[in-house]
């Protein structure tokens, strides 16, 4: 089930559950309204919400400590009346939409959420014969050793008997990315490009092999992610 929150006047907050509602009426969803920040603060506190739609005025440093920078799988949404400054957006997980054309740009932007939304599934494997299961957005990246592929993730560090094609394979939908024979990163985790080296949000450096760069530099560059 995809949670929504929704931090907004009345009027625009109708709109946008309205737009959201059409465009996910083949899922399973459900909206949360709150017309006071503490309100949304409190209910965190013991819900999940996949996505948090805010009013402009909640784009600042403050209003983000409590809102974004402690759930870093959370899908961003910030709705501009007019006076909305710029967002920086370190995690590819925040957009921005104008509140008099919400409910069109709501539907440009559905395939983009909905690509973030796909890497909340999660994957399973047995780990020294214990079950393990992964949230897809927890992977850092992949990385092959001997017959062994280790996963790099928020959790720790696991291990399964796999090839790195497999892999490949598995997570290309959930945007993973070869950069090399013995890596595969999760791309909302890349943090940018310096020389060979492909830097990770945690500051891993992962080395880009010279016949995967000039692919994965164009995948950078055109935000394919």
């Amino acid at each position: 089930m995809i949670r929504i929150a929704v931090l907004e006047n009345e009027r625009t907050a109708k709109e946008i559950i309205y737009a959201l509602g059409m465009l996910l009426s083949d899922r399973e969803w459900l909206f949360r309204c709150y017309l006071k920040a503490s309100e949304l603060a409190a209910a965190q506190q013991h819900e999940r919400f996949d996505i948090v739609i805010l009013h402009e005025k909640f784009n600042n440093p403050r209003a983000e400590s409590v809102f974004v920078r402690p759930y870093e799988d959370r899908i961003v949404l910030y709705v501009d009346h007019g006076s909305l400054g710029e967002v920086t957006d370190e995690r590819h997980q925040t957009f921005v939409v104008h509140a008099a054309d919400a409910a069109k740009e709501l539907e440009q932007l559905s395939g983009r959420l909905f690509y973030r939304l796909l890497g909340k599934e999660e994957y399973v494997f047995s780990y020294n014969k214990v079950k393990v299961i992964l949230n897809i957005n927890d992977i850092y990246y992949l990385s092959k050793e001997e017959k062994l592929v280790c996963f790099h993730t928020r959790r720790g560090l696991f291990s399964e008997r796999a090839s790195m094609n497999e892999m490949e394979k598995r997570f290309a939908p959930y945007g993973f990315q070869r950069i090399h024979a013995s890596f595969l990163v999760n791309m909302h985790h890349v943090f940018g490009v310096e020389g060979d080296l492909v830097l990770m949000d945690q500051q891993d450096r992962l080395p880009l092999s010279r016949s995967n760069r000039q692919r994965f530099l164009g995948i950078v560059e055109r935000n394919e992610y």
